[in-house]
């Protein structure tokens, strides 16, 4: 942990008078990291310890830069080149000036994917993304999904439903939506959709799972090895990553190895040949023979039949899901994201076998966990480059922007400047930040605009502007699920709307051209591809905050989520409005449920 004493390098000289005790270790993630071909040096010092400081490398000078204060701690930041071998740091208090060093750095440090955080991602459920071609519709059948869905244990039951095939336009909603419900989105309709993402600014897509399976969700895997029949064929997979990084567009993959599916063929073994299936000890069976689906007779994720957990701390099962990492990867995925990582008994072994072994094929290889919580622990070079950030936009900016009682400016700087304290500044600039997903209500319901059917207030609507708006303006990559563009709606309960297929038709264009302009600020700003964040205003509704090095250049982000107009005070300076071209001094008002983006002239 970055504020450890056991992995600080402590200074704490006994002079005539006391002295600041300040905290410096190269080798952790969280005070060294790279981002581009500039390493970001964090070291940490009692509030109002420190006036100023420099490090020194190779006889150049680089300011010390105060970035966060929070429990009494202040950091500040160095930005020294890349390749630098030793440094020494002078900090600077009200009484006297502090040489530490020469501190040795390290040939390996924790170093940021470059493509990320340049532009935009965008989260695709395939099913219902786009139909791009009906004559694979009905191939869903083959994979035996009726057999295979979910029941509680696995009885033959005429009043259960069945999956079935939906129409697109105004499919119904059923107790099926999440899982069984095919509406044919397929590989070819996001190939078809390229030139759509490319103009919204992505440069990130992740998938959720496209390989065979059970469910039009993914998760219950029966073949790692095969792309879904009714999402299409592996040619079409392979012009569709092909030409999406001709679009300079990332593709990742969803890796799902804590289970399977009832149909993988691994667990069909240990189904018919009980113990001398040369699968049993991939699974934990308590007794056998089982009627599969009945969690009692097997370990199953959190107790649901139709996913059997694998025993990842069996070599064998490693050595497989790691083959098949390394195959996708070759294959020409750019990344992956691993689903519940915190179901594998060893978790911390697998992510780091699993980083090495990705890395050994691609170096650049993007590796995203799914964690809903703050855990810096789980990031850094022999675990994720980072988390699925929740933590940051589902419980920071989520009930900012929807005003959710009380949760102001205040509190909302005071937990970003938390978050941004814990994590690496590597991790921040390459962050996958996600307000809503799949697994969540979608944006627009989450912010008050209802559910399937029903009309958006404009009051809703701008609430969803000034939450993307925040998302678009922090370090790293913010995560749109497909649709928010169009402002459609979905409740997550009680029937997963939030995965009902995207009525295109009924795209809302003006909340569409907002955000394709968001994403061309988020491309082309090169500002805004820095990891750099600092507090700036945090106070009744109004929220603030920098991007980017102090001076000339440097970009203000303000926020106001009240109905009513606000006025706030601006840092010295003449301030260029991104939105609108005017230059301000001195203040401005913001109006109701509204933002400003602003550069230093």
């Amino acid at each position: 942990m970055r504020h450890s004493l056991l992995f600080a390098f402590v200074l704490a000289l006994s002079l005539a008078q006391s002295t600041p005790l300040i905290q410096f270790d190269p080798h952790s993630p969280s005070d060294l990291s790279q981002v581009g071909k500039t390493l970001y040096l964090r070291l940490q010092a009692p509030q109002g310890a420190l006036v100023g400081g420099e490090a020194i490398v190779g006889g150049h000078s680089f300011p010390l830069i105060p970035q966060l204060t929070w429990q009494g701690t202040t950091d500040w930041l160095a930005l020294v080149p890349s390749g630098s071998r030793t440094v020494d740091l002078l900090v600077r208090t009200p009484k006297q000036t502090i040489r530490m060093g020469p501190y040795a750095l390290p040939k390996q440090v924790f170093r940021a994917v470059p493509w990320v955080g340049k532009g935009v991602g965008y989260e695709i459920f395939p099913n219902s993304f786009y139909n791009g071609n009906p004559f694979n519709d009905l191939l869903w059948q083959t994979d035996r999904t009726d057999e295979y869905y979910h029941n509680p244990l696995w009885q033959k039951d005429p009043r259960r439903p069945k999956p079935f095939e939906a129409p697109w336009i105004n499919p119904p909603v059923t107790t099926l939506l999440c899982c069984h419900e095919y509406f044919g989105g397929d590989l070819r309709g996001i190939l078809d959709q390229l030139p759509y993402l490319k103009a919204l600014g992505v440069n990130l897509v992740y998938l959720t799972p496209i390989f065979e399976a059970g469910s039009t969700h993914g998760y219950d895997t029966t073949n790692y090895l095969k792309i879904a029949p009714w999402l299409g064929r592996t040619q079409t997979l392979k012009e569709l990553l092909t030409r999406g990084r001709a679009l300079g567009i990332h593709f990742i993959f969803d890796f799902v190895p804590e289970d399977t599916g009832l149909g993988s063929p691994f667990f069909q073994s240990v189904v018919r040949e009980g113990p001398k299936s040369p699968y049993w000890n991939w699974y934990t069976v308590y007794r056998w023979p089982f009627t599969p689906g009945d969690a009692r007779a097997y370990q199953a994720w959190q107790g649901i039949g139709s996913l059997p957990l694998l025993r990842t701390t069996n070599p064998a099962v490693l050595h497989y899901l790691l083959k098949v990492a390394q195959h996708w990867i070759r294959f020409g995925f750019s990344g992956l994201r691993v689903d519940s990582p915190q179901t594998l008994a060893n978790e911390a072994t697998f992510i780091q076998d699993l980083r090495q072994a990705i890395h050994q094929v691609n170096p650049e290889a993007y590796l995203v966990g799914e964690d809903w919580g703050l855990d810096p622990q789980w990031v850094g070079p022999q675990a994720f480059d980072s988390l699925m950030n929740y933590a940051l936009g589902r419980n920071i900016l989520l009930p900012y922007a929807a005003e959710e009682p009380f949760w102001d400016g205040s509190w909302t700087l005071e937990h970003l400047v938390r978050f941004y304290a814990l994590y690496p500044i590597a991790s921040v600039a390459m962050g996958f930040n996600v307000i809503d997903t799949h697994d969540t209500s979608r944006l627009l319901s989450a912010v008050g605009g209802g559910n399937l059917g029903q009309t958006p207030s404009p009051t809703a609507l701008a609430r969803e502007r000034l939450a993307a708006a925040l998302l678009y303006a922090l370090p790293g990559a913010p995560i749109v699920f497909q649709g928010d563009e169009c402002a459609f709606l979905g409740e997550k309960f009680p029937d997963d709307a939030e995965r009902y297929p995207l009525q295109w038709p009924q795209c809302r264009q003006s909340m569409l051209l907002f955000y394709q302009r968001l994403g061309a600020l988020k491309t082309h700003l090169a500002v805004l591809h820095s990891p750099l964040w600092r507090p700036y205003l945090g106070k009744g509704s109004l929220l603030g905050f920098f991007r980017g090095t102090p001076g000339k250049g440097e970009f203000l982000a303000l926020f106001n989520d009240d109905p009513h107009p606000a006025s706030v005070t601006l840092p010295p300076g003449r301030w260029k409005d991104l939105w609108n071209g005017r230059t301000l001094e001195d203040q401005l008002t913001l109006p109701g449920i509204s933002f400003r983006y602003l550069l230093l002239e």
